[in-house]
């Protein structure tokens, strides 16, 4: 649960964040924060403080406070999980680090992502890395996975390439990340607007190659492995359609190239195919939407 104080808390605010505070159930985990207050009254100040040495204690409450600033005379303490470690990654189950990925991405799109102290997590992480999960997603600017799932440094690993394909290196990759490195779920995240994948389509259809059209030299391996997870011959109407119905087209062909990529993994990686067959990790795949920040699963 997260407790975000508003820019000017006053004496008026006083029964509602009292009412607050009597409402959060015991044993909960609770951040207070207050990185958006400039002013909060004497009386509000008084009422935070009898919660965070009394009542919070009594009912079991896990509160860490964050933001607030040295005039207020409260302390910042943190006390909730700040990067993921050994401990962590051992109780995670591969369903509940797909929930806290899910959980984030809705932060991420509310607005309401958790507080990081990235000094904090750097020192933490300096000594070893116990990622949870590896995604393998395109380089597109605008879709960071750290970030669409509201994670910090050393939560994941993160594979990056135009249009998420899967080649040995990146099948080299994903098995290093869990068949030695612990991590229990691989992503594999297309997005929306891909720029890969709109380039595969309109070359294919113009019977050209990369190299004619850019000039570039080692593009068109990458658009020969786009190409392949889209059915040309069976949706030829729907591709001939291209221009006039490109944003829908592209949204099929960004996920058909994400299960594509998902087959090739379970096809090529022994090793993953163990862990898959026995229960340790899982797979899944999801598509990014650059317009409005969500993550559909697939």
């Amino acid at each position: 649960m997260r407790i975000n104080l508003a820019n000017q808390v006053s004496f008026l605010n006083r029964s509602l964040v009292e009412k607050t505070f009597d409402n959060i159930s015991p044993n909960k985990t609770v951040i207070l924060d207050a990185s958006g207050a400039n002013y909060i009254d004497a009386d509000v100040l008084r009422v935070i403080n009898d919660f965070v040495k009394e009542k919070a204690k009594q009912k079991n409450i896990n509160l860490s406070l964050v933001g607030f600033k040295e005039k207020f005379g409260i302390e910042n303490q943190i006390r909730y999980q700040i990067h993921a470690d050994l401990e962590l990654q051992r109780a995670l189950t591969p369903d509940k680090i797909l929930q806290a990925m899910k959980d984030g991405n809705k932060r991420f799109r509310e607005g309401k992502r958790l507080p990081r102290d990235l000094n904090r997590q750097l020192l933490a992480t300096s000594k070893g890395q116990y990622p949870l999960a590896v995604t393998l997603s395109c380089i597109d600017s605008r879709t960071p996975a750290e970030l669409v799932f509201d994670l910090g440094i050393g939560d994941i690993f993160s594979i990056r390439l135009a249009g998420n394909v899967v080649s040995e290196r990146v099948l080299g990759s994903l098995e290093f990340a869990c068949s030695i490195a612990g991590a229990k779920l691989i992503v594999v995240m297309g997005h929306t607007k891909c720029g890969a994948v709109s380039a595969a389509i309109q070359l294919h259809n113009a019977g050209k190659s990369a190299r004619d059209t850019y000039g570039c030299e080692h593009l068109d391996h990458l658009m020969s492995d786009i190409q392949k997870s889209m059915n040309f011959s069976r949706f030829k109407k729907e591709f001939t359609a291209y221009d006039n119905y490109k944003e829908e087209i592209e949204v099929i062909a960004v996920k058909a190239n994400v299960l594509q990529s998902i087959d090739i993994i379970k096809t090529e990686s022994k090793v993953i195919n163990r862990l898959l067959a026995d229960n340790k990790i899982k797979l899944v795949g999801c598509v990014y939407d650059v317009n409005c920040g969500k993550v559909e699963f697939v």
